[in-house]
């Protein structure tokens, strides 16, 4: 379990991506990763970088920075427990399937 104190750790250390493969030794194609953007903020992203959508429920092309607005940030930003839990989700989703 990743707590606060390690969360802090972890931004101290500026380690801003923690990578979560379903399984050791498997493809990188089911990695996703939880990536820090700042205010305490995360973007949970897929192995091509494409962000969690809270609206639509799966994974979106993530715009230039130049181009995202505020329902952007409150589609796709989370706070760690938050963006930590989705994770969970996700990977048993992709052990469900096969």
């Amino acid at each position: 379990m990743i707590t606060d104190e390690l969360k802090i750790q972890l931004l101290e250390n500026n380690v801003t991506e923690l990578s979560f493969p379903r399984e050791k030794d498997e493809p990188i194609r089911d990695k996703i990763l939880l990536s820090y953007r700042g205010k305490d903020r995360w973007a949970v992203l897929n192995e091509i970088k494409y962000c969690w959508s809270k609206k639509s429920k799966y994974f979106i092309h993530e715009p230039s920075p130049s181009n995202r607005d505020d329902g952007f940030f409150k589609e796709c930003r989370f706070d760690f427990e938050e963006g930590l839990e989705i994770i969970k989700e996700q990977l048993t989703e992709l052990t469900q399937k096969e």
